[in-house]
């Protein structure tokens, strides 16, 4: 019998089926707009009559036309309009082929308006459409009738075939764009299919008959009439034995899909022997044969979203994820994005195990444990939880040294602490801080250097370790490209979201030289006020690019998507941005930027000139940054130091266009009255925000000059360039 509340999770599942995506699914699924008939509108979005029914299937339609209902005629003798019975839709006839006239439906749950309610479920209509069987070879043929929704609507068909009891057919568009795709199997009078997108997506389907011609009486949704049985079943005290009578009853129903699968999550929750749980998935799986090879593909990855999410036996979701993922290779269908998708659960799954075996009260599983900890923290290195158990570990075994460097690594990183601090907080037992044992172990150790100083050195020396033996980019692909990309991270000190973006631009200062990328950092008030903002960077960020503060990361201009995160994300990050800069240095352009710059005492002397350019584009910007390195300020998110943050802009924001058929700059910087400018606006935020800043860093020692010319039309950047001052030079 299900625990309470688990028949909800069951049958969210359904849900979830319908959206899960399929094979090389880069991309979301395109959005549907379901519709909601207690809110007036179908899933074109348009507003529906709303007659007073109880009949299930009926809302959205003014089907009436019977005066015989109760209330059903005036005093007068006219019919109320609004008190009528609705108009049925024909009786579903008994095919015994693919001939006639078919509604293609999609499984739909409708969430309650009230708590404690239970979902409806039952299916949307997609389209209409005509199936005429072909004879002996002949293919056959499938003609579109009518459309409910995008993208179901005003499509034309090609490459259909309809052949004894298999159907398949291509829509398109007017243009001849195709949209999906739609393959199935004809089964005791209906057809059991899937819909394929063309960003691999797959949504199962089925084709339901019917003798209508129109839409007019079809429902905007028609429950299931098993699911009372369904139900019931989920509450029984032998779910099993009831499960597989359930779907003998309703072989074509997408409720015996689910219900085989609920069968599956029950064993995940319950952690059953593992032979019970290979029985439940082979059925499942079995399950999927009539509704064609993408559904059995996708039941497998909602399998192993069970698995993963549940916390099943660690052994036999790492052979599982394994197994699917040879499956899908040989499949010769494993796209980019769930490659990731395998090895983000790989390595939680692998974590758990690690963790488990930590927790062993045998001090021999404990050392392989360890062992076998350090192995995932390769490829994990920021996993904040496995580095504490791992030191915990270490501690309780009397290895102090390694201890306290896996301490002071949480103490050192950005937000790695307070992310534990966080998770201590829901918990009914006082922990000790990572700090706190740091602190405890140094003195028990005896040891006489400095702690602080020791924890800068961990800080320094962990922090961008995500680069592995990434060594610096030394050519440009096939010796090809001249154009110099410049990355520009709209970033606060305060944002945890930010840390990653943050992190990942320092590690690609490292790996790309100036001649090929060059780095900007526009310091926001997000989160919390930020000594390191000003009127420039924000007006950059939201006046020009119009983007919602921190994080945003641009190449060239270009939003690159998914910077979000904290330490445990910079891995992934920075190996997406590295191959999409690698993707681009081969990018040729004529234009050349001649910039010099010089500094004596406090004034910067600027000189940049563009050559190569359309200077017939009136849209072309040239745009100075003057920007600061190794800027000591810790903010609320940890990190310490601070690399290329826009101090001003010489030029303005907007930069300078051509004038009489040049486009330049020349100008200086009074270094002595940007201090005084930046420290005034830092004093106007704090006194409308009514909070001091902690430090005020306005050195503005180690700078650095960038110029970059910009298409403002197209937000593009066609050419970027850089030009150190020398420090030394600076009083």
């Amino acid at each position: 019998m299900f625990r309470p509340g688990q028949l909800i999770s069951v049958l969210m599942l359904l849900f979830l089926l319908t959206i899960l995506p399929g094979c090389g699914d880069d991309k979301a699924e395109p959005e549907e707009s379901v519709g909601d008939p207690a809110a007036g509108t179908t899933g074109t979005g348009k507003p529906v009559e709303l007659p007073t029914t109880d009949e299930p299937g009926h809302e959205g339609h003014n089907h009436g036309t019977s005066t015989t209902a109760e209330g059903g005629e005036a005093e007068s003798g006219v019919p109320d309009p609004f008190n009528l019975k609705p108009m049925l839709m024909a009786t579903i006839p008994d095919r015994k082929s693919l001939a006639g006239h078919w509604l293609l439906r999609m499984a739909q749950v409708i969430q309650p308006q009230k708590k404690g309610e239970t979902p409806q479920l039952g299916e949307r209509p997609g389209m209409l459409i005509s199936v005429v069987p072909g004879v002996g070879d002949e293919p056959g043929s499938v003609t579109f009738l009518a459309g409910v929704e995008q993208p179901f609507v005003d499509v034309s068909f090609n490459k259909t075939k309809a052949n004894g009891d298999k159907i398949e057919f291509t829509a398109t568009t007017r243009d001849g764009e195709e949209v999906f795709d739609f393959e199935g199997t004809f089964l005791k009078g209906v057809v059991l299919g899937s819909i394929g997108y063309l960003d691999g997506s797959v949504m199962p389907a089925r084709l339901v008959a019917t003798e209508e011609k129109t839409l007019a009486r079809i429902p905007v949704f028609d429950p299931f009439d098993e699911l009372p049985e369904f139900i019931k079943v989920q509450q029984s005290l032998v779910p099993e034995e009831e499960t597989q009578q359930f779907v003998k009853n309703h072989p074509t129903s997408p409720l015996s899909r689910m219900a085989l699968l609920g069968i599956v999550e029950s064993h995940c929750a319950r952690n059953s022997p593992v032979k019970e749980m290979e029985s439940a998935i082979q059925a499942a799986l079995n399950s999927q044969d009539e509704w064609g090879p993408r559904c059995k593909r996708q039941t497998r990855f909602q399998i192993l979203q069970m698995l993963e999410q549940t916390g099943y036996d660690a052994e036999f979701s790492l052979k599982y994820v394994n197994d699917l993922e040879k499956f899908a290779t040989d499949d010769n269908s494993l796209g980019e994005n769930e490659a990731r998708t395998f090895q983000t659960i790989r390595q939680r799954m692998r974590f758990r195990e690690a963790f488990n075996t930590l927790q062993s009260p045998d001090a021999e599983t404990r050392k392989k444990g360890r062992e076998y900890a350090q192995e995932v923290l390769k490829e994990l290195p920021y996993n904040v939880g496995m580095v504490l158990s791992l030191a915990d570990d270490l501690r309780k075994e009397g290895q102090l040294d390694e201890a306290i460097s896996l301490y002071a690594e949480i103490k050192a990183l950005p937000m790695q602490e307070l992310i534990l601090r966080r998770a201590f907080s829901t918990e009914t037992i006082k922990r000790i801080t990572p700090s706190q044992r740091l602190a405890e172990l140094w003195k028990k150790a005896g040891r006489k250097d400095d702690l602080d100083e020791y924890v800068a050195s961990i800080y320094e020396e962990k922090l961008l370790r995500f680069r592995g033996d990434d060594k610096p980019v030394e050519t440009r692909p096939d010796g090809k490209g001249n154009s110099v990309m410049l990355v520009e991270l709209f970033t606060s000190s305060n944002s945890p979201d930010s840390v990653a973006a943050d992190l990942v631009a320092s590690a690609l200062g490292k790996t790309f030289p100036e001649s090929m990328l060059v780095t900007l950092r526009y310091h926001q008030h997000s989160y919390a006020p930020d000594a390191l903002a000003n009127d420039a960077s924000e007006a950059r960020c939201y006046n020009f690019y119009r983007v919602p503060g921190a994080p945003v990361l641009l190449l060239s201009g270009r939003n690159i998507s998914g910077i979000k995160g904290t330490m445990e994300q910079t891995s992934l990050i920075y190996e997406q941005a590295r191959k999409l800069i690698l993707t681009r240095l081969s990018e040729e352009t004529e234009i050349t930027i001649g910039l010099s710059g010089s500094r004596e005492k406090d004034t910067v002397q600027i000189q940049a000139q563009v050559d190569g350019a359309d200077l017939s584009n009136t849209s072309l910007r040239l745009r100075i940054a003057l920007a600061e390195s190794g800027i000591s300020y810790t903010g609320m998110n940890g990190i310490r130091k601070h690399d290329m943050v826009v101090r001003a802009m010489p030029g303005g924001v907007p930069g300078v266009g051509v004038t009489d058929g040049v486009l330049r700059f020349e100008g200086s910087v009074d270094l002595a009255a940007l201090r005084k400018s930046l420290s005034a606006e830092l004093s106007q935020f704090e006194n409308n925000q009514d909070r001091k800043f902690a430090s005020k860093p306005l050195a503005l020692e180690n700078l650095h000059i960038v110029a970059f010319v910009q298409d403002d039309d197209t937000r593009q950047i066609l050419q970027a360039t850089v030009v150190s001052l020398n420090p030394a030079a600076a009083e």
